[in-house]
């Protein structure tokens, strides 16, 4: 088992360019994984105090803020949520949603589509957005993107599959 103390000494002992491949890597690990899960959930919170810290949410004492300088000068990414946040993260997904079609013929992804577990929860997401877009509530969702989505045959109510 990982430990933080273990993954600590295994970043400060390895040079600065593997040290950037390893942060990189954590990065693409889901927390829900299994076999990384203490591996990818200490990424994850890691992730997570930094952001807080750095927007002002919250206090981190000098020894965990010299961890972080640490952690930075090795390389490791604090940002391993930066694909689900922005305008960038809504093209991505459209474009995965483009892909799905694609390969389906259909708009309709399953909450458990394997090959991308975000892009079911990512149409869930539209289609409350699009909810609140219609009844003149505050909404993530465009017009001009509920126009894009329609273009593509996306349906804005879910059902089962035939």
């Amino acid at each position: 088992m990982l430990t933080l103390g273990l993954i600590y000494y295994l970043l400060s002992s390895f040079c600065s360019s593997f040290a950037f491949i390893f942060s990189s890597l954590l990065r693409l690990l889901p927390t829900n994984f299994y076999m990384y899960s203490n591996l990818g959930g200490w990424t994850v919170q890691m992730s997570q105090l930094h952001q807080s810290w750095q927007e002002g949410r919250k206090y981190i004492p000098p020894e965990m803020v010299e961890k972080f300088n640490q952690l930075n000068a090795m390389g490791f990414g604090f940002d391993v949520f930066l694909t689900r946040r922005g305008e960038q993260s809504w093209e991505d997904s459209f474009g995965l949603l483009l892909q799905y079609r694609q390969e389906t013929g259909s708009c309709r992804v399953s909450h458990h589509y394997k090959a991308d577990f975000h892009l079911g929860s990512w149409v869930a997401v539209q289609r409350k957005d699009y909810k609140l877009l219609v009844a003149d509530k505050p909404s993530r969702l465009t017009h001009d993107r509920a126009q894009r989505l329609e273009s593509i045959g996306f349906e804005w109510v879910a059902r089962q599959r035939d």
